[in-house]
């Protein structure tokens, strides 16, 4: 493993929880932001076919995609500058490069035909979208800690499609996570608007499902590559891209006259699926709408770059601990800060967070309980018994 200093580590670590932890408070707060014209473009319409002069919310989950996909795309940038110095320091010969050369002797490929990761990126453009409109609809900290719900989908889809075998300890796991789930669940639907709250979390639960696909995916195809993750990224954001432009062109032309208080179709979209040019319009009408954009762009890319040096110099355990801890981070920042879309506190929620929290930590082995035979297969004991030690 690489090292550094571990000052820099801390540092890199310090920044992946600050750009994960900004870039759903961004959205959030993106979403809660007002806008009103004097003169609204004519193309924006209500329900009823009137022009709409009088608009209250940002809401357009689908255009914060492409957004998100656009911050994955500069990814590509930071992979290119970073295989540029590393040229550099071997003396202009990437063939040198003690990774590439670990990659050749396990038989590892070295390049990849882009075209299969834009797989990968379909599955990811689903997820995203479904979460995107589910913040919509349910509270910052909820959609953050429904997320959690991402490590038992994949470790039911990796006994199916992998074959892997788990433990004790993630079995154990998992009951806890899926315990956390359904209280912070039930914590949400508490008051008004439920009918519009539950919609928010079966979107989360099936934006899971499609990032749990991804992740599996991955794995799979990916498995026989030996690929720099920031490459992997990049072009994952450039098909996103792609498919977005394509996507938003066509929402552009499609009614949608549904319910708007489900929050699927609400008023500052005017009647259409998604209204990409007014998107435009509330941006450069509220300067602080294009601001945000912006940090979405600057945080989606720190938070993966910030992330894959913390794998390469620490841990996926310490990754996964970050991951965990921006969670209380945003929860804390919307039940402190006067915002549109500021929330209660709720014990139910907390106990919820808790299950979620030690279930994570004992999944990834970052916990480790030295009782009942917790503690016999983890990755650190197969490797004592496979030493002889």
């Amino acid at each position: 493993m690489a090292t550094i200093a571990p000052t820099a580590l801390y540092m890199i670590m310090a920044g992946m929880l600050i750009a994960g932890t900004f870039n759903t408070i961004i959205l959030k707060l993106q979403n809660g932001m007002s806008t009103s014209f004097e003169e609204p473009p004519t193309d924006v319409v209500d329900d009823d076919g009137n022009e709409m002069r009088d608009f209250e919310e940002f809401n357009h989950p689908f255009f914060q995609g492409l957004i998100m996909f656009l911050g994955e795309l500069t990814c590509m940038a930071v992979y290119r500058l970073m295989l540029w110095k590393e040229k550099k320091d071997l003396g202009g010969d990437l063939s040198r490069s003690p990774a590439l050369k670990e990659a050749q002797e396990q038989g590892l490929k070295t390049s990849i035909n882009p075209f299969l990761l834009a797989i990968p990126a379909m599955c990811d453009l689903c997820a995203s979208t479904l979460m995107f409109v589910a913040l919509t609809m349910v509270a910052a900290s909820v959609y953050q800690m429904m997320r959690g719900l991402i490590v038992f989908i994949t470790a039911m889809m990796s006994i199916i499609f992998l074959k892997k075998r788990l433990h004790r300890h993630h079995w154990t796991a998992l009951v806890l996570i899926i315990g956390g789930i359904v209280l912070v669940g039930v914590a949400s639907l508490s008051g008004d608007s439920g009918d519009t709250k539950a919609l928010g979390i079966i979107l989360l639960i099936v934006s899971q499902l499609m990032a749990g696909t991804m992740f599996i995916v991955e794995e799979k195809l990916l498995g026989d590559y030996y690929l720099h993750p920031l490459k992997v990224v990049g072009w994952e954001g450039f098909w996103g891209v792609l498919m977005y432009l394509i996507l938003l062109t066509v929402f552009q032309f499609i009614p949608c006259h549904g319910d708007f208080s489900s929050g699927w179709c609400p008023p500052p979209r005017g009647g259409l699926f998604e209204n990409s040019i007014f998107a435009f319009h509330q941006m450069f009408n509220n300067i602080w709408i294009f601001v945000l954009s912006l940090g979405t762009i600057c945080s989606i890319a720190c938070f993966n770059s910030f992330g894959i040096a913390t794998t390469k110099y620490g841990s996926a355990a310490q990754r996964a601990t970050i991951d965990t801890s921006r969670t209380v981070l945003i929860w804390l920042f919307f039940l402190i800060v006067p915002t549109s879309s500021k929330e209660e506190f709720s014990f139910v929620q907390l106990g919820g967070f808790i299950l979620l929290v030690i279930g994570t930590l004992l999944y990834n082995e970052i916990v480790v309980l030295p009782i009942l035979g917790f503690g016999n297969n983890t990755a650190a004991a197969k490797s004592r018994r496979l030493k002889g030690d």
